[in-house]
């Protein structure tokens, strides 16, 4: 599976990883899955960006 072998690459290389798997869902996840498994995926991918994509405070205006 290409999933657990990017997985298996970046724990190689001391990457922040994690890997999460539903069991019986597919790529339909986000649409027609599970509801508890589809929030669950939901708020790991929300909490991912918080941590991750954050962007920088943009600096203060300055008077000209």
């Amino acid at each position: 599976m290409q999933s657990e072998m990017l997985y298996k690459s970046l724990k190689i290389l001391n990457k922040p990883i994690e890997y999460i798997r539903y069991p019986t869902e597919g790529h339909e996840l986000t649409r027609s899955g599970n509801p508890g498994r589809m929030m669950n995926y939901l708020l790991r991918t929300l909490e991912f960006l918080e941590r991750y994509a954050r962007h920088p405070e943009p600096p203060p205006a300055t008077v000209t």
